[in-house]
């Protein structure tokens, strides 16, 4: 395998995760402020 793919790879699962989290923040927060309102 070469690295530059390895590397390529690492960089999308970052990505990602940090969409996975970046959905579940504002999923949280919207049901914070429907409960709010």
């Amino acid at each position: 395998m070469p690295k530059p793919y390895s590397l390529a790879h690492k960089k999308a699962k970052g990505r990602l995760k940090t969409n996975v989290h970046i959905i579940k923040f504002a999923f949280s927060n919207s049901i914070f402020i429907a409960a709010a309102a």
